[in-house]
């Protein structure tokens, strides 16, 4: 009874860290935004809202909006409850001087960026900020009023609608026409086209019909299945999609000076059919996105990344038109140098379906240094800590490494053996095995015995050599530790120590 209960136990374990695992790598493609808060100082004193509010319907207004904001600063918004009693009243100001509509577009922008801060704001008619505001000839004003409506825009999708209505798409587009030599005003537009952008996927999909008559009929096949025949044409599109492209082709020729480009791309390669639209409309697309993996920008590579890591769950076509590009491999490679946490997650992530979708890749990532590279980066994360962004690390290079190994010939896998990496590696595999889910083991189980075999025919000594790797880093020794409610596992992990008992018999004749 006992014996039936721990297998239970083990299978829930593994069931719930599978769905975990699902659940994560569902979160690359859907990739959530934070928005952007401006940062205090503290060279103004704390003084409670109770005090400073009022001040608002005094002479003070520039000096009131400084001491608010600064008390937000200092109580991280936890009061902030009371600023939206007095929404109006600061909205009034917007029709002030420079100084003082610059100062509460600034508080406006941090207030924003607290979830449900919508639902206050949005009682307010935004018509003067979109009209006027966000094309004002000063460049401080008209820029920050694009920051200010990104964050709210961000913070939830009722918010786009509302300010399309009020001809926010016009509003950018003239914008973008007037100012398109202000870099750091085109800047925060591309930004505040990628807050749209964000909620450009299925379920905005809508109908547009061409005529306003329409026959319908109806033909009964079935007692339960009606269908329904349009005499006229109807054509599917997506409203959002088409309310971006023609403000994207604005900023497309010049995305290089302006990276938020590349954001406005990335947010629409979240769903396959915008990134089909995408690559159809924009020849140079597939360029420009390989040629930006390059980049100088932190940003920029960052966006390049997610539009990969977008389009390789999607048809396989895409992903080989992008590896086809002459500099795609070797500047991927180089990105693995300045890659923060998340970023090498994704690229673990990319190239594990790049070689999933094309064993031939393997060869070429080893080619450029890629695989080299990400076993020396490991280096720069501090795996006792044992934070989600650890378990992420382990559980991606985890499925990365594993198909590297299972894909490579034998004789790329004698040079892999031989270098110093290896050990790294599997130290980490180690880990994996505790934190993977049971088809990681699985695979990781079948695709080691597989070599150790093939290596005992090649090559006995180099055979030992991979075999002592495995013992010395934790491979087989965590291996031990798993137990399977499955037969399945079982065997195959009796196949595992049987292959390397034989070796071991082997070495005592």
């Amino acid at each position: 009874m006992s014996n039936l209960r721990d297998t239970i136990e083990i299978d829930s374990e593994l069931k719930r860290r599978e769905k975990g695992i699902a659940e994560l790598r569902k979160s690359r493609r859907e990739r959530r935004l934070e928005v952007k808060r401006i940062q205090g100082t503290n060279s103004l004193p704390d003084i409670p809202l109770q005090q400073t509010l009022p001040m608002l319907k005094q002479e003070n207004v520039s000096e009131a909006i400084d001491l608010i904001s600064t008390h937000l600063f200092y109580s991280k918004f936890s009061d902030v409850y009371y600023v939206y009693n007095c929404i109006d009243l600061i909205f009034i100001h917007l029709q002030g001087s420079e100084e003082v509509v610059f100062k509460i577009l600034k508080l406006l922008t941090n207030i924003a960026s607290i979830d449900g801060s919508f639902d206050y704001l949005l009682k307010v008619d935004h018509t003067f900020i979109i009209r006027n505001l966000l094309l004002s000839q000063n460049s401080n004003i008209r820029t920050q009023t694009a920051w200010y409506l990104s964050n709210l825009i961000l913070d939830n999708d009722c918010v786009y609608p509302v300010f399309k209505k009020m001809g926010l798409l016009d509003s950018l587009q003239t914008g973008l026409q007037l100012y398109y030599q202000d870099i750091g005003y085109c800047q925060k537009i591309g930004f505040l086209i990628g807050a749209i952008a964000k909620y450009c996927d299925e379920s905005n999909n809508e109908c547009s019909i061409k005529s306003d008559n329409m026959e319908v009929e109806l033909t009964q096949k079935t007692n339960q299945i009606t269908t329904v025949e349009f005499k006229q044409s109807i054509s599917p599109t997506n409203s959002i999609y088409e309310d971006i492209f023609p403000l994207l082709s604005l900023l497309y020729p010049r995305i290089e000076s302006i990276n938020t480009t590349y954001f406005i791309l990335s947010m629409l390669s979240q769903i396959e059919i915008n990134f089909k639209k995408l690559a159809k409309s924009i020849p140079t697309l597939y360029k420009t996105i390989s040629s930006g993996l390059n980049s100088k920008s932190q940003w920029t590579r960052n966006y390049c990344i997610a539009i990969c890591v977008n389009i390789s769950d999607f048809n396989q076509k895409y992903m080989t038109r992008l590896m086809q590009q002459s500099d795609f491999f070797r500047n991927l490679s180089q990105t693995v140098y300045l890659s923060s946490p998340s970023l090498f997650v994704d690229l673990c992530y990319v190239c594990s379906n790049m070689i999933a979708m094309n064993q031939s890749v393997t060869p070429v990532l080893l080619q450029v240094n890629l695989v080299q590279r990400m076993i020396q980066k490991l280096s720069n994360f501090d795996f006792s800590e044992n934070t989600d962004s650890i378990v992420d690390i382990k559980i991606e290079f985890g499925w990365f490494y594993l198909n590297v190994l299972s894909t490579s010939p034998i004789h790329q896998i004698a040079l892999i053996i031989s270098n110093n990496l290896t050990f790294k590696a599997l130290t980490i595999m180690a880990e994996c095995l505790i934190q993977n889910s049971k088809e990681f083991i699985s695979t990781f189980i079948d695709s080691v015995t597989k070599i150790i075999t093939e290596l005992l025919h090649d090559d006995s000594e180099l055979a030992k050599n991979f075999i002592d790797i495995l013992e010395e880093s934790g491979v087989t020794e965590n291996l031990h530790k798993i137990e399977y409610s499955s037969d399945e596992h079982t065997i195959a992990l009796n196949k595992y120590f049987y292959v390397i008992d034989h070796n071991n018999h082997l070495e005592d004749k």
